[in-house]
């Protein structure tokens, strides 16, 4: 339907091009000969063609058209209203620029403010209350660990908070939900957050958590004697235990984390010293794996990975 239309359409651009060659030629015959046209004549001869604004003004510069582009209108807009309210209730001088070049420079944009009604929050923030009914660490820990992970962000608040939502998330085990309830966050904020500290906390761990050198091995053998009060500890350097970590399991060989103790769980085997600090982890065995079975195959027991000392004589 759309092809007559066309057609049509180049029909009449044709014949107003003729018109319009005929009536200059017209003109051009009249002014040669200097022949007197009647004023018929002569409104006739303009009528028959539409002058152009290029033909009456050929020495005028043609304008460009620029179009600019909004990557995102939602911004554009909620500038121009900071902008209006800042010229309105502080700065009447102040301009659209400065705004825009302060604006990048600046601070990033703090979209969120602590609540400080949260309990949770509350208790934190006092610098009194004991932290270990809810996040079953003591406060001078809990302040370690923020040291360690602290790093620059862009979410509006301190790193404290977000190790905060970690910890409960861990001491809880509940869901994302729950936590979200607790701290009065949007769940996939709580989602990224845990996901987060979780991976800055596996960056570190081989910093933290790692065997002690040929060099600090006399002063952990010096701690253990010292606690067990015998020359009978005089070659420990580690005292070690496993637990079984309770998991769901898939229904692909489910029956391979059906542990002695009859529910379903991995397999988790810790190393600490004199200080209670761990110096090896060893997590990922099912369940139904025998303790003396997961110490063998532990690194810790592997002569590649961990120092020698000599044995006890007896």
């Amino acid at each position: 339907m759309a092809l007559p239309v066309v057609r049509g359409c180049c029909r009449l651009s044709a014949l107003l091009r003729l018109n319009r060659i005929f009536a200059t030629e017209r003109l051009n015959l009249i002014q040669s000969h200097k022949l007197k046209c009647p004023t018929s004549t002569a409104r006739l001869s303009v009528t028959l063609f539409r002058p152009y604004s290029s033909d009456r003004e050929p020495q005028r510069q043609r304008q460009k058209v620029v179009v600019v582009g909004i990557p995102n209108p939602f911004i554009w807009f909620r500038t121009k209203i900071y902008y209006f309210l800042i010229r309105a209730y502080f700065d009447k001088d102040f301009t659209i620029e400065e705004f825009t070049e302060g604006a990048k420079q600046g601070e990033p944009l703090l979209y969120c403010r602590l609540n400080c009604q949260v309990p949770l929050l509350g208790m934190y923030l006092n610098g009194q209350s004991d932290l270990r009914p809810d996040f079953r660490l003591t406060r001078t820990t809990i302040t370690r660990l923020v040291n360690h992970l602290k790093t620059a962000n862009h979410q509006g608040w301190s790193q404290d908070i977000e190790v905060l939502v970690f910890l409960f998330w861990l001491a809880s085990g509940t869901a994302y939900r729950v936590v979200a309830r607790a701290f009065d966050m949007p769940q996939s904020t709580v989602h990224d957050v845990i996901h987060r500290v979780a991976n800055q906390i596996l960056q570190m761990r081989s910093r933290i958590i790692r065997f002690p050198s040929l060099e600090e091995l006399p002063q952990v053998v010096a701690g253990f004697q010292l606690l067990a009060g015998s020359a009978a500890f005089s070659n420990v350097v580690g005292s070690i235990d496993g637990c079984h970590i309770r998991i769901k399991p898939l229904s692909e060989n489910a029956q391979c984390y059906f542990n002695r103790k009859l529910f379903y769980s991995i397999q988790m085997q810790a190393v600490c010293n004199h200080l209670g600090l761990f110096i090896d982890l060893f997590v990922g065995y099912p369940g139904s794996v025998h303790d003396s079975r997961v110490l063998k195959i532990a690194p810790c027991t592997s002569t590649a990975s961990t120092p020698k000392w000599t044995r006890p004589p007896w």
